[in-house]
């Protein structure tokens, strides 16, 4: 086949090639590697749908014309065998004139499967990836093929047959990956083949567990001269790092957390951006953890920071000071695979998975191969909203877990984890978890003393999610979907169509009847749901939400709910009692049941340890008595005409001191913003440290070591309404005229932030109608890309402009020209009518304070400073606030936010003076 002549026809098993050869036939040879499976074509730029006109590359780059004499129509070649494509590659007459045939190979779907952790699927990323020389785009996507083609050949036998099990067997993604797995086999058989999927995930000896100190009369005093040893000038990192710089604050914040530890105190340290505090905490955690031989915990409270402290400055560290210690990242039990019920989805994929769900399964099956966690979030496609169910089926809890029993112990990710952090002298955590160990017993984290809370300003809002309590449809609907409902001849997704298919291959006398009457229990269940959710949404007021006070359950929308609630309880008691008759069944020893049948045990029993805390919930949420907490109904945004009961507690302080602090020898808050008006009175209010006895709390606040005055500026643009509710549509219109200006003016570069998601969407919107035009992305939160795609798209693309709300105020972190403007569009108050915020604002009115200056003011004042924080991420930054709430000094309490940044406040009266401002000031060098 190698001497086919130049350009002319190669046949094979009646498929017409035409190719240059004239490359030594390499293109011929890859082509006909296909074993007679398929033919590849390749096909470039906008062609004409007349076939003469087709043109593509070979594995080579060599040039592929076809004639019309030598491939009898477009549409046979395309028939018999598969095209491979990128988006958008093939034109639309094309794709006309090709209907019926085949649907092409298209790569980013290959590749998605094949390279599970690549952040982004595009030419240019894979093109990077195999360290491809760009040349002719079909050139380009021809060698990708090749080197996906070289990865999928490499899979297991075991990861190729899930695979295929996986896939439709119509689409050309099941052909590829059918041919890779008949080749393997028919190799003949290997020592190396691996033919189960549990032994594709790599093996590890978990770590001796260490000889903890935790007696404080032997623990020894860390050198106060660490600091400067390590972070001074003249120090180990000066002589390791030729960028090096010796920063003030850092050395200052070092020796407070040197000095907390060896006085067994608790210290509130701010440190500003650029103050570099990871490094300032971590070397004394580490020296302390390792000399005393005890565990230092550090939690952040986003996996950002949780990520950058492991894969970035704990390295360093090590790196640098030669010192050996084990460092472990650890996160709860929704963050890691679970084996049983991966395998479990496996084998009944064609009832479990849904619509999307097949490719995205057949991923996490690469992934196996490659993980060392099991951690999910490095699986790029897990990112979604739309990812979430998937998730939640592949992943268990901890009343899900089977523990030694489990067949897949040996393998399981967060046994792994968990082993890791009980040995590691260092762990990085986040809030949640720290949370969950403090009120329910250590688990995962080791028998600790001392904890460094980074991203401490968040520590109240992460305690108040975590004991809120929820009563709503979608948690009623996880357990009706995991329990599934029952069709014909065995079909349906779900536990009890999985046991009543095990019990058509394994009868059992005694559990053939339990699917069905466990079915029924649940649908007279679901049939009292509607009328309970429907009456809380109608003790709703008209603006979507109610505070449910004590004095309210005497009022007749409460009775009638009331009387829904027992009908519905009285009915979830039933599906309960059903669930605890067929578990009796299972766990009895003495009863044959079939392993597969018995192995469900575990799921039946979370799922019904999960309804009998519902029920819990629903008598504590209908008592409306508990005097520390605030209860609410309000409609439930994703289903209309239905509400949902919230609970939550008003101060979180007590439960942190009790639980927490008192428990601990030392505690590290820092943060960038901790302080108001130079105060930490309102963050130590808030964590409950106001009643920690003062000598055991330490604060400093070592500042920034950038030079704000220089380079950076805040402008305020006083010819825009204010934004109170009367005239807010006025003010979202003159805000979206203003910030189409204003970005075209700063090319992009930009960020908007918003306090609500509503204005959010109107002022995208309008500027989408103008900046697209002049080569200016528009990015925003919400629209179906994660926050990570976001970001990275921000920072490649630097004519783009970010439009986020809540949550990117907070941990943005661009540094250079992508990000040279920020815009607040209000001053970032909390809503008055969120029934937390009433509930602690009444509680300090209750004491004889101001709720406006001790608790909505302050709290609005440290969101104004993250805010304004996004903004000079280097010592070379430079670029512009733009405070579009002229309130910041038409009011008096506007003075409590310039103060809080360093940096002045100007105000400008006019649209053209403001708009030259900021371009002149970008200007500057």
């Amino acid at each position: 086949m190698k001497s086919a002549l130049g350009i002319g026809a190669l046949r094979y098993r009646s498929r017409s090639i035409v190719c240059d050869c004239s490359g030594g036939g390499v293109a011929v040879s890859f082509l006909a590697m296909e074993i007679g499976e398929r033919v590849i074509v390749l096909v470039e730029g906008e062609q004409e749908a007349n076939p003469d006109s087709w043109v593509g590359a070979c594995y080579d780059g060599h040039t592929l014309v076809s004639a019309a004499d030598s491939i009898d129509t477009v549409t046979s070649l395309y028939t018999v065998g598969t095209v491979v494509v990128q988006y958008g590659l093939l034109p639309e007459s094309l794709l006309a004139a090709l209907d019926g045939a085949e649907p092409p190979l298209v790569l980013e779907e290959l590749a998605a499967i094949l390279l599970p952790t690549l952040p982004e699927i595009t030419l240019e990323r894979l093109t990077s990836y195999f360290g491809i020389v760009a040349e002719a785009r079909a050139a380009d996507i021809f060698r990708i093929y090749g080197a996906l083609r070289e990865r999928g050949s490499a899979l297991a036998i075991s990861q190729l047959q899930a695979i295929c099990r996986l896939l439709p067997s119509d689409r050309s993604l099941y052909r590829f990956f059918d041919a890779q797995r008949y080749l393997r086999e028919m190799s003949g058989p290997s020592g190396e083949d691996i033919t189960t999927l549990a032994e594709v995930v790599a093996t590890e000896i978990p770590p001796d567990p260490p000889v903890r100190q935790l007696d404080p009369e032997m623990w020894g005093a860390l050198d106060i001269h660490l600091s400067e040893d390590m972070l001074g000038a003249g120090g180990l990192f000066s002589q390791h790092l030729k960028t090096y710089e010796t920063r003030a604050g850092q050395l200052q914040m070092s020796r407070a957390v040197i000095d907390a530890l060896n006085a067994r105190q608790h210290l509130l340290c701010e440190a500003g951006t650029g103050t570099g505090k990871s490094l300032a905490y971590l070397i004394p955690a580490i020296y302390w953890a390792t000399q005393n031989q005890t565990p230092v915990v550090v939690s952040t409270n986003t996996k950002n920071l949780q990520s950058q402290l492991f894969e970035k400055d704990i390295p360093l560290i090590q790196r640098i000071t030669g010192a050996r210690f084990r460092a472990a990242l650890i996160k709860g039990r929704g963050n890691y695979l679970c084996m049983r019920k991966f395998e479990q989805l496996l084998e009944n994929a064609d009832f479990s998975l849904r619509m999307g769900q097949h490719a995205l399964a057949a991923s996490v099956v690469v992934w196996l191969g490659e993980t060392l966690t099991g951690d999910l979030s490095e699986v790029s496609g897990l990112e979604s909203r739309d990812a979430r169910p998937f998730v939640h089926d592949i992943t268990a809890g901890a009343d899900e877990c089977g523990g030694r029993s489990c067949r897949f112990y040996k393998q399981c990710f967060v046994r792994r984890a968990r082993a890791r952090a009980q040995a590691a002298d260092v762990v990085v955590a986040n809030h949640a978890l720290v949370l969950s160990e403090m009120t329910e017993g250590a688990q995962a984290l080791p028998e600790h003393a001392h904890l460094i809370l980074d991203e401490a300003h968040n520590l109240e809002d992460a305690a108040t999610r975590y004991f809120t309590v929820e009563i709503s449809r979608p948690r009623l609907r996880y357990f009706m979907r995991r329990l599934g409902r029952l069709r014909l001849r065995g079909r349906g997704m779900g536990l009890l169509p999985l046991l009543s298919r095990q019990l058509g291959t394994s009868p059992h006398p005694m559990l053939e009847s339990m699917p069905a009457q466990i079915q029924q229990a649940v649908q007279t269940w679901e049939q009292t749901l509607d009328p309970f959710f429907a009456a809380i949404g109608s003790i709703c007021s008209d603006k979507g939400l109610l505070r449910l006070r004590p004095a309210f359950s005497s009022s007749p929308l409460w009775h009638a709910l009331q009387e829904t609630e027992q009908h519905m309880r009285k009915a979830l008691a039933a599906v309960v009692e059903a669930l605890q008759v067929l578990l009796e069944v299972l766990e009895n020893p003495e009863e044959d049941i079939p392993p597969g049948i018995r192995a469900m045990t575990i799921d039946f029993s979370a799922i019904r340890g999960g309804l009998q805390a519902l029920q819990d919930d629903l008598g504590y949420m209908m008592a409306l008595d508990a005097p520390d907490m605030v209860y609410w109904a309000e409609r439930d945004p994703r289903i209309a005409g239905e509400g949902r009961l919230m609970s939550a507690p008003i101060s979180v302080g007590p439960q942190l001191m009790n639980q927490l602090y008192v428990n601990l020898s030392t505690i590290v808050f820092t943060s960038a913003t901790m302080t108001v008006r130079n105060q930490f009175d309102f963050l130590a209010g808030r964590l409950g440290l106001d009643s920690m006895e003062p000598e055991r709390l330490l604060t400093m606040n070592v500042g920034t070591p950038f030079r704000y005055e220089e380079q950076a500026t805040m402008l305020v643009p006083m010819f825009l309404p204010e934004p109170t509710a009367g005239g807010e549509q006025a003010y979202v219109q003159a805000l979206s005229s203003l910030l189409a200006r204003l970005f075209e003016r700063t090319a992009g570069r930009g960020l908007a932030l918003f306090t609500s998601y509503l204005m959010l969407q109107h002022v995208t919107a309008h500027v989408r109608e103008s900046l697209p035009a002049k080569g200016i992305s528009v990015l925003a939160q919400g629209e179906a890309f994660s926050r990570e795609y976001l970001m990275e798209t921000f920072r490649a693309e630097i004519a783009s402009v970010l439009m986020g709300t809540h949550s990117f105020w907070e941990g943005v972190d661009v540094a250079g020209e992508s990000l040279s403007c920020v815009v607040m569009a209000r001053l970032p108050f909390g809503v008055f009518t969120d029934p937390v915020i009433e509930a602690r604002c009444e509680a300090l009115e209750a004491a004889g304070q101001s709720a406006f200056r001790g608790y909505s003011l302050p709290q609005a004042v440290i969101r104004f400073r993250q805010g304004f924080g996004r903004l000079i991420r280097h010592r070379g930054d430079r670029g512009v606030v733009v405070v579009t709430d002229r309130r910041i000094l038409s009011k008096s309490y506007g003075h409590w936010f310039r103060s809080s940044v360093p940096v002045s406040t100007v105000p400008i009266h006019d649209e053209e003076q403001f708009l030259d401002a900021v371009e002149q000031f970008l200007a500057m060098a």
